[in-house]
């Protein structure tokens, strides 16, 4: 954010990105499949990047956009449509005021005071942690990586709250960290929501190995999140170090008790049915196998769900006044991060087009060299190269690239089956390793800049993701080849 005392410093950073993107549109030649209009959209893409890293999210996707428009890289149309006009933007929209109302009535407050008075995390803060992980999987799992932080991130919030951990200490940074990974690396883990995945697979069948879901998931879904999570755990203990001598001398016994005393409202139990029932309804009952039912629930989806549970909210009077009012709820929107998170969805939507070339281009650049490596070196310049690119561009377009550049060389190499297929698993694994920057996943925009500083982050992210990229090799393939 630019402000008085930082906005020389600021410029300075400013104008340096705009100069490597003036830069790449003047140097870079038009070669291979890149065009001029991909020369000019990668001009734009960069800095815009370098800009969310170091400087802010919100504007820069503003000008972002502007600049994608006046320099008709992109038809206004197009990008308003596949950004602001995206159904998620309008389901995170949906979902906030929803999980604003139940904020303000009390219910998220209770679901801290609960999490954090059970007996068993009683001065254990990293058994918590655990805990914590578990419920970011179950729920990134029925909701997806967006909206589950939506739905846990006011909860978090009120878990730090309640120990005395506010914004700024070092124990809410932790727990925000430790959301950030394991929330966006558990699209690894069960991936029947889960885009990245579902799109290796289809790769995989096309190549020609007629795999399913539960092929993919019988050997990646454990390892990715015991590794995540012990990685996450490692590095928060040993590296971050946070403070956790408030949560120690937290007084669990007495929250049971004022819990017990203190119900949730009427309107809160209300608005916990109504997100139940539309967590059922966009999630659950689209994959439970119920014909007619279930092809309809998948077909209005999390967007059209959250829209009908927020507009009949208006209409349903407790004490004499509406559950909500859109007059007045429109504050619990976050704005900036509804801007940040639709520009994302215009680049991961419009990086892999042919009228720009630039995958294409990549991969018949990347081709000729991979085939000249030994497989095993080949596995990690793959993997390198898959995390670099998951961090700047969407997981799906990077699985698409590192399955169909790499998976067929390895192949071709002469590689055992079992253990080509337990790198095309670790390959759909690490897409998800996609933390180190804001461009790396729509998610990130509801933490990095929004809920902490992304100042002192990137170290403490570098390590996770190298560690659990190694660990995950060294898990995964061999199983792999044991299963397969």
């Amino acid at each position: 954010m630019l402000t008085k005392d930082n906005y020389k410093k600021q410029y300075i950073k400013i104008a340096i990105f705009v100069l490597i993107g003036v830069l790449i549109k003047i140097c870079v030649p038009v070669c291979y499949d890149l065009t001029s209009t991909g020369i000019t959209y990668l001009a734009i893409f960069v800095p815009t990047v370098l800009l969310w890293c170091f400087v802010d999210t919100g504007w820069p996707s503003v000008l972002c956009m502007a600049a994608l428009a006046l320099t008709q890289t992109m038809p206004t149309s197009t990008i308003l449509s596949s950004s602001i006009g995206n159904t998620t933007a309008y389901t995170v929209m949906t979902a906030a005021i929803l999980i604003g109302k139940l904020n303000e009535y009390g219910v998220l407050k209770y679901i801290a005071k609960w999490f954090i008075s059970r007996k068993a995390v009683h001065n254990r803060p990293y058994v918590f942690m655990i805990f914590w992980c578990f419920v970011l999987l179950i729920n990134g799992t029925l909701n997806g990586t967006i909206i589950g932080f939506v739905i846990l991130l006011p909860v978090l919030r009120a878990v730090c709250e309640e120990v005395g951990c506010g914004r700024g200490t070092s124990f809410h940074k932790t727990m925000c960290l430790l959301m950030l990974w394991i929330g966006i690396v558990i699209e690894g883990c069960f991936i029947f929501f889960m885009p990245t995945a579902l799109t290796g697979i289809g790769v995989l069948n096309g190549i020609g190995f007629n795999w399913s879901i539960f092929d993919y998931m019988k050997v990646g879904t454990i390892p990715v999140f015991v590794v995540s999570v012990a990685v996450a755990l490692f590095v928060i203990k040993f590296i971050v170090k946070p403070d956790v001598s408030n949560f120690v001398k937290y007084d669990d016994a007495a929250k049971r008790a004022e819990l017990k005393a203190n119900p949730i409202c009427l309107e809160g139990k209300i608005c916990t049915v109504l997100l139940i029932c539309q967590i059922f309804f966009a999630g659950i009952a689209g994959s439970l196998g119920l014909g007619a039912f279930s092809t309809w629930a998948a077909s209005v989806g999390m967007a059209g769900m959250t829209l009908f549970f927020v507009g009949i909210m208006n209409i349903i009077f407790v004490h004499d006044k509406p559950l909500a009012d859109l007059s007045t709820d429109g504050k619990y929107v976050p704005w900036k991060a509804i801007i940040f998170i639709s520009v994302t969805f215009v680049f991961s939507s419009s990086i892999s087009s042919a009228d720009y070339g630039l995958v294409s281009t990549l991969i018949q650049i990347i081709s000729p060299a991979a085939s000249a490596v030994s497989p095993i070196v080949l596995i990690v310049i793959g993997a390198l190269l898959c995390v670099i690119l998951t961090n700047f561009m969407s997981n799906v377009v990077t699985c698409f690239i590192t399955l169909s550049v790499f998976i067929p060389v390895l192949m071709a190499s002469g590689m055992d089956e079992a253990m080509v297929k337990g790198a095309a698993v670790y390959y759909i694994a690490i897409c998800s390793l996609a933390c180190a920057t804001p461009s790396g996943s729509p998610g990130i925009g509801l933490i990095m800049g929004v809920e902490i500083e992304n100042k002192g982050l990137f170290k403490y992210t570098i390590v996770f993701i190298v560690l659990t990229l190694v660990l995950l090799m060294v898990t995964i393939i061999p199983l792999g080849i044991a299963m397969y």
